[in-house]
């Protein structure tokens, strides 16, 4: 799945995208889970966020998520 400044995957962690790159977009590439036998309790998110510098958008972060207790 993939979301344009949108949070798919969410976990117990604080997202604070917006905090830290308050001028920033972000893509998300949400993957539910790969065993089944975990239930979707192993999914994983990669986001990146870029800002519009001068006209031209830089990728400024790297931000990795997953599910956490």
């Amino acid at each position: 799945m993939i979301g344009n400044n949108v949070e798919i995957g969410t976990s117990s962690m604080i997202n604070n995208i917006s905090q830290a790159y308050p001028n920033g977009m972000f893509v998300e590439f949400h993957f539910t889970g790969f065993d089944p036998q975990y239930m979707g309790m192993d999914w994983r998110s990669l986001r990146l966020i870029f800002e519009d510098v001068n006209g031209s958008w830089h990728l400024v972060g790297i931000v990795h998520d997953e599910w956490t207790t």
